[in-house]
């Protein structure tokens, strides 16, 4: 799949959160939307990967594999041990490249350890390793700064421009200093009374504070 394409897509529960989504991403895009707290940001992403049915409209992700997710924690996956949570995303992956994966980001001396024991950081940085042995065409990424250190957080820009041309990226965030260092291709932001996914030429605080 080279191009994430959405037509029409209304997403909400009972009310609608933001209607009429038409946006193409390709694996040169790297998007960024920002949107404050309850705005739609996550169940946009959510409806994505199926986790969520949007109201109306359509997108075309047919294959799991085609997309690589990252949210909060997930009580499901807490009687995992965090190997195991990373090696599910793709069995076909080799214990050394999983180990290399593990040490990359700071997480082999944990390999053993259970999901529910990770710290918020740990468990950030475990979600990012997963997907990173998943190797999926596009990322949707919810946040993916949060709980991080400093250098983890460098390490994450570093990585995600790295992958431009690469992989298609759609990332949240509330963070502007941590959005400019990515450069993104596109910048939205959640207009919650038009209830609709705008277009900015920048990232100017000012302006992004109007919607918040």
């Amino acid at each position: 799949m080279d191009k994430l394409i959405l037509k029409d897509l209304t997403i909400g529960y009972k009310e609608i959160l933001i209607e009429k989504i038409n946006l193409e991403v390709s694996k040169n895009d790297l998007v960024i939307i920002f949107g404050k707290n309850g705005s739609g940001k996550s169940s946009l992403l959510r409806a994505l990967c199926n986790i969520e049915s949007p109201l109306s409209g359509s997108f075309n992700i047919n294959k799991v594999e085609d997309i690589g997710i990252l949210f909060g924690r997930s009580n499901e996956a807490n009687y995992l041990y965090l190997y195991e949570l990373i090696k599910f995303s793709n069995p076909k992956c080799t214990n050394d490249n999983l180990d290399k994966v593990l040490e990359y980001y700071g997480l082999l001396d944990l390999k053993f350890n259970f999901i529910s024991n990770l710290s918020d950081g740990e468990l950030q940085k475990a979600h990012l390793a997963r997907l990173k042995i998943q190797d999926p065409h596009f990322l949707l990424l919810d946040e993916p700064n949060n709980y991080l250190d400093l250098k983890a957080q460098l390490n994450l820009v570093n990585e995600l421009n790295s992958l431009r041309g690469k992989k298609g990226i759609i990332l949240t965030t509330h963070s502007v200093e941590f959005a400019q260092k990515l450069n993104p291709s596109k910048i939205l932001i959640i207009d919650t009374i038009k209830r609709s996914l705008l277009t900015l030429s920048d990232m100017n605080e000012e302006e992004l504070l109007k919607f918040y």
